[in-house]
C-alpha cells in the first residue's frame, strides 16, 4: 500500500509542476496581451497545448492510482477525495499527501485567476477591435436619399464609410 501512495503522491507531484508551468505561460501570456503581441502569444498558446496535453495523461493515471487506493482503502471509488486518502495513510506518506494537495491546490487557484484575468483581456481585445471595425464600415449607419414624395428610398439606401463592409 505504501507503495502505491508513493507512486500516487509522484503523479501529484509531476501534475503540480505541469500547473507550475502553465502558471508561469499564463503570466507571460497578461503581459503578451498587454503589450498586444500576437506573435509570442501563438507561441505561448502552442507551449499550453502541450501542457494541458501532459495534463490529460497525468489525469488519467491518477484517476487509476486513485481506484486502486480506493480499493485498498474500502472508499466507494466515485467518492474519492484526496482527504479520504490521507485518512486512511499514516506517519509521512500521509504528511506528505497532505502538503502536495494543499500545494496543488495553491498552484491552480492562481492559475484559475490568471485565466481569468487573460479571459477578460481577451474580450476587451475583441470589443475594442470590433468597435474599430464598426468605425471604419460604419456598420449600420446609411446614407438616406429621398425619392419624389419627399420620403426615404427604402431599396436605395447607401453605405457610409471608411472601408467598404464587402472587402
Amino acid at each position: 500500500m505504501d507503495l502505491l501512495i508513493e507512486n500516487f503522491i509522484d503523479i501529484l507531484s509531476a501534475e503540480k509542476a505541469v500547473h507550475e508551468e502553465l502558471l508561469k505561460l499564463a503570466a507571460k501570456k497578461k503581459e503578451t496581451l498587454i503589450k498586444n503581441k500576437v506573435d509570442v502569444l501563438n507561441d505561448i498558446v502552442s507551449k499550453e497545448i502541450i501542457l494541458v496535453n501532459n495534463v490529460k495523461e497525468l489525469e488519467e493515471k491518477r484517476e487509476a492510482f486513485s481506484n486502486e487506493i480506493a480499493k485498498e482503502l474500502n472508499i466507494t471509488q466515485g467518492k474519492i477525495t484526496l482527504d479520504k486518502i490521507a485518512k486512511g495513510v499514516n506517519g509521512d506518506l500521509k504528511q506528505k499527501l497532505l502538503e502536495i494537495k494543499n500545494e496543488l491546490s495553491t498552484v491552480v487557484k492562481k492559475l484559475a485567476d490568471y485565466n481569468d484575468l487573460n479571459k477578460e483581456l481577451i474580450k476587451t481585445h475583441l470589443k475594442y477591435t470590433y468597435f474599430s471595425l464598426n468605425i471604419m464600415t460604419q456598420s449600420g449607419i446609411t446614407a438616406d436619399t429621398y425619392d419624389n414624395s419627399g420620403y426615404v428610398k427604402e431599396d436605395n439606401k447607401a453605405r457610409v464609410g471608411l472601408v467598404d463592409q464587402k472587402v
